[in-house]
């Protein structure tokens, strides 16, 4: 039987939360019918020998290297057949069935391109599952810390009313998106190592006039999630790196230079609070190595570990 949606999950070490993920799939996914494609990013933690043990009827896709969630994915929907392709994080527990609900979004409305979820934290509450795209006020609100102080204040800002809404970016650890459609963007830009390639795969599904829509279920629990953090070296690099990137490859010249230059001195001014008040030694380095990076982008030149992407185009991109 031809399956109707292909669940592809990336796989990347912590088996026993893949295995709780492929446990909760397995239990309440009866219908409509499914296969399940587990994308293993190198690991190191006996990931694909703990599928084949417990879930023999999964399709293993075994990569020599971890490329990202992106690359990952892109593997899995090679290998898919069905109409729709449903991506699910590996720390994800389902509680109940979804993936009918999100189907009849579809069906109901030919202009809908991707379907998310309303993700749930482990205790039930509400996790953010849908952003709008990057931009300078959004990130001037970040690097201020005002964006933390008005969540305090106003916490429901963030969530939104009724079964279905749009947004401009849904959370990529649950959504689905039309096989068709997404072969012909060209799946996820492999570029973004994670952070921000559900930002880009959402930003081509609008630009080909498709909306973007969240449903509002209780069935999707997303136990992990990632913020930028200047105490996580890894994080910090990874999310600054999918900014520009995002900014190099959708916006113009000129808001990709605006972008640099608030990063740049308001990383400065960090670093140099940082040594007034005797901040630890490290998170001022990882400031200024990301500092760097923003100044890259700046010149004519291909920016390091930007490759292809060269200045943005002022007649083809987004002020």
């Amino acid at each position: 039987m031809t399956p109707e949606v292909s669940i592809i999950i990336v796989s990347y070490n912590k088996p026993d939360l893949l295995l709780s993920t492929l446990r909760s799939v397995r239990t309440k996914i009866a219908a409509p019918a499914c296969e399940v494609i587990v994308v293993d990013n190198a690991s190191e933690e006996g990931n694909v020998e703990a599928v084949r043990r417990a879930f023999p009827e999964v399709r293993l896709v075994e990569s020599r290297t971890n490329g990202g969630f992106g690359s990952g994915c892109n593997l899995g929907a090679r290998e898919g057949a069905g109409k729709y392709l449903l991506f699910v994080n590996s720390d994800v527990v389902l509680t109940g069935n979804p993936v009918p609900g999100m189907i009849s979004l579809f069906e109901a409305d030919p202009q809908v391109g991707i379907v998310g979820c309303q993700l749930r934290n482990g205790d039930g509450s509400l996790q953010p599952s849908y952003f709008r795209f990057p931009g300078l006020a959004l990130r001037f609100l970040q690097l201020s810390g005002l964006k933390k102080l008005l969540l305090r204040f106003f916490p429901a800002v963030r969530f939104q009313q009724g079964a279905t809404f749009s947004a401009d970016i849904v959370s990529g650890a649950f959504f689905m998106i039309p096989a068709d459609l997404f072969a012909a963007i060209g799946g996820f830009d492999t570029r973004f190592f994670m952070y921000a390639e559900d930002a880009d795969i959402c930003f081509q599904v609008a630009r080909r006039g498709r909306r973007v829509v969240v449903y509002n279920t209780t069935d999707v629990v997303h136990l992990g999630i990632h913020y930028e953090d200047v105490h996580d070296p890894f994080l910090l690099f990874h999310y600054n790196r999918s900014q520009i990137i995002f900014y190099r490859k959708n916006y113009s010249a000129v808001r990709l230079d605006a972008l640099a230059w608030m990063t740049v001195v308001w990383m400065t001014a960090d670093i140099l609070q940082g040594r007034v008040r005797g901040r630890d030694r490290q998170i001022q380095d990882r400031l200024r190595a990301v500092r760097r990076m923003y100044l890259a982008p700046l010149g004519d030149l291909d920016a390091p570990g930007f490759p292809g992407l060269g200045r943005p185009d002022r007649g083809n991109t987004v002020l």
